[in-house]
């Protein structure tokens, strides 16, 4: 974890979990800030069972290792959903999305 500075924090396993809360707590609210999503929103994303949000500290990365950083900068930066299994946008405005294995 990286603080507002730009120090980085190791999180011990033990804390991955409070982490994660941490982490999804402040996209909340910069998501609330910006005006993107309102409380019902936020409401009801708490009562999923899969949030979205999680930590995973199992990739170390040595210092100067510039293709290490490379990879994870393209992982962090790519898009969290597969834009060719949107199918259609409708015409009141919904994205219709083909799952990998629908339910």
């Amino acid at each position: 974890m990286f603080t507002e500075n730009g120090h980085f924090i190791y999180i011990p396993d033990i804390w991955k979990h409070r982490a994660a809360e941490l982490w999804q707590e402040r996209v909340f609210r910069l998501l609330l800030d910006e005006m993107k999503i309102n409380e019902t929103v936020v409401a009801n994303m708490r009562t999923w069972r899969h949030s979205g949000f999680s930590v995973d500290n199992s990739v170390k990365i040595e210092k100067g290792d510039q293709a290490g950083m490379q990879r994870l900068v393209e992982y962090i930066a790519r898009c969290p959903f597969s834009l060719a299994r949107m199918v259609k946008l409708t015409s009141d405005g919904k994205i219709l999305y083909r799952a990998a294995h629908p339910n």
